[in-house]
């Protein structure tokens, strides 16, 4: 008994002291911190209080921290997706973008910052993730970090999409119960679930996520991500679909089933003629028909879509402009997409191959003929309150220094402006 408990001490020790010496490594950042604020050395990570990480309340191996972070680093594994964002004075692989890799890592085994083979990544389960910052002003990121019991740290951040092959895209915010879950379309007799290349989650039967987990039912199924285990649950055979929908008052949707409209929301049907780059609207009153994408316009909260039965079809159906999608997927080049853009809201149109997710359960818009509108409108047939639906043109010349921060015509000295780094006199 006395050799017992002498060992849950030291465990019980073990565990305290690994408080503050979990961090945050930035993965392919520049070793210069004096340029970024992602990045450095491995002494000045060690040494940036902001990368440490603290226990969260309530728990004895999950840790976590916010860091808010510039939407530009400069990394050294510039990649040509990104446009022209090097310049002559820098070496060939040195760059700005704003796509961020990641893993988080005992400081006492942070392994390599610019390699990420299995020798590489210290005390990490996985190879590096990332995320990307589309605020022109930053975005606060809130990362977390699980030890696993043979001391390897998994990782998650707010602000990354994790794609479930044949599933529903996982990301943002935890609820205070530190889950969260996303609906999608069981499509056959058997799909299976995977997060290619990334092992730092488990499925059901504790298998990691960069290996198969078989779902055999139809209709719509629900995936949750636990952050104090890193572990998914998978229901199935849901009829009660919660559609959130942001201030920007509209979203995409599609269903295996019929189901009925909740009060207060509009449904409608998209056509688009050929050569405009206008979309029209038409109104569903009572019900969604099943495997019909509709475009929802309603105030931002949650909403329950009741089905009263499912009518499976093998193939992503596409009713007058929209396409359905099942589970989450690249949107094709030249399709349009559902966004907000600086409160403009529209379809706006997908310029690069697989460079646009879309979640499941959602669809995209696909215009009569080849257009080179960048974004197409929405006609409605009365006022919908969401008035804000216009013309715009998307914003290009805003200007950053090399902190990644955004400035103005008034200041001097280096920029970023259109990936493109100039003297700014």
């Amino acid at each position: 008994m006395k050799k017992l408990l002498i060992l849950l001490v030291c465990v019980t020790v073990a565990l305290s002291s690994m408080a503050g010496d979990i961090i945050v490594k930035p993965v392919f950042a520049h070793r210069s911190n004096n340029e970024t604020n992602w990045g450095g050395s491995i002494d000045d990570i060690k040494a940036n209080k902001d990368y440490k990480m603290k226990l969260v309340s309530g728990t004895e191996n999950l840790y976590t921290c916010t860091i808010h972070l510039n939407k530009y680093f400069k990394t050294n594994k510039w990649a040509t997706k990104w446009g022209d964002t090097h310049a002559e004075n820098e070496a060939e692989n040195e760059g700005w973008s704003n796509v961020h890799k990641f893993a988080c890592v005992n400081i006492d085994n942070i392994g390599a910052l610019d390699k990420q083979g299995l020798d590489d990544i210290g005390s990490a389960i996985s190879a590096a993730q990332e995320f990307t910052i589309y605020n022109e002003d930053g975005e606060d990121v809130t990362f977390y970090a699980m030890v696993g019991d043979n001391g390897k740290v998994h990782s998650y951040c707010n602000k990354q999409k994790l794609m479930l092959l044949n599933g529903p895209i996982i990301g943002g915010e935890p609820g205070s119960d530190l889950k969260i879950s996303e609906y999608f379309t069981i499509a056959a007799s058997s799909v299976k679930l995977k997060i290619i290349g990334n092992q730092n989650y488990y499925w059901p039967n504790d298998v990691t996520s960069n290996l198969d987990y078989s779902v055999t039912t139809f209709g719509v199924g629900k995936a949750t991500l636990d952050l104090k285990t890193f572990k998914f649950t998978i229901e199935n055979n849901i009829f009660d679909t919660p559609l959130t929908v942001t201030s920007a008052g509209a979203s995409t949707l599609v269903l295996p089933y019929e189901a009925t409209i909740p009060e207060g929301v509009k449904a409608y049907t998209l056509t688009n003629t050929e050569g405009e780059a206008t979309a029209i609207a038409t109104e569903l009153t009572g019900s969604i028909p099943a495997n019909t994408p509709v475009l929802i316009n309603v105030v931002a909260g949650t909403y329950i879509f009741h089905g009263t039965k499912t009518t499976w079809e093998k193939t992503e159906k596409t009713v007058g402009a929209l396409t359905s999608v099942r589970a989450c997927k690249y949107v094709p080049v030249g399709s349009y997409v559902l966004q907000n853009h600086n409160g403009e809201v529209g379809f706006y149109k997908v310029e690069k191959e697989n460079s646009v997710m879309i979640g499941a359960n959602r669809a995209y818009l696909t215009p009569s003929d080849t257009t080179a509108a960048a974004k197409i409108n929405i006609e409605y047939p009365e006022a919908t309150g969401i008035s804000s639906i216009k013309t715009t043109t998307i914003e290009n010349d805003v200007m950053y220094n090399l902190a990644g921060q955004k400035v103005g015509n008034d200041y001097r000295g280096i920029v970023i402006k259109n990936g493109h780094k100039f003297f700014n006199k």
